[in-house]
């Protein structure tokens, strides 16, 4: 039986991602603190026609940002089936680490795509860069998109604001009312 004839998209010069499951899956190695697990590496391979054509009729190019058309995320970021695990369940990753690994190549682990453009459903691989998720975290700091400080009234909070002086401290001598004679 032949094998299916592999097609390349010049936009992309022709990178794809690997199939095999269960290599993706021992790549991943788990997050330190947390116990959730980094996003593995994404290795090149050529795509079929079928998948890298669906994959360009989802996004629709607009203002320099490519937004994806089909599902997204709950957080927001584009969703791409692009296999199956072996229980038959959908194997999904992000559109823009796709659109990534089809413009220049492979993620290695312990690696993320970030944007440039600050807008999660982008898949435009010239707003895509590769970085490290304590850089991704910085970069959302700086602009704005994670707050950083105290919740107001939390207990760090309060003996921040008793430092700066700006509440009593509390170890102030309290007055007893008194009745009046």
């Amino acid at each position: 039986m032949a094998k299916p004839q592999r097609t390349v998209l010049s936009e992309f010069k022709g990178i794809g991602l690997k199939s095999d499951i269960t290599s993706y899956r021992n790549r991943r190695e788990p997050h330190a603190r947390s116990g959730r697990e980094v996003q593995g590496a994404l290795a090149r391979r050529e795509f079929p026609h079928a998948f890298v054509a669906r994959f360009h009729t989802k996004y629709q190019k607009s203002n320099g940002c490519w937004l994806w058309q089909a599902a997204l995320y709950k957080n927001g970021y584009g969703q791409v089936c692009i296999g199956r695990h072996r229980d038959g369940t959908q194997h999904n990753t992000q559109a823009h680490r796709i659109a990534y690994v089809l413009a220049h190549g492979d993620i290695p682990a312990g690696k993320v795509v970030m944007h440039s453009c600050d807008i999660k459903a982008c898949v435009n691989p010239a707003h895509l860069s590769l970085g490290t998720q304590h850089e991704n975290l910085r970069d959302a700091v700086t602009r704005g998109h994670i707050k950083t400080g105290f919740k107001v009234g939390s207990v760090r909070w309060r003996r921040e604001q008793r430092r700066l002086g700006l509440i009593p401290d509390g170890r102030t001598i309290r007055y007893k009312r008194t009745r009046a004679a």
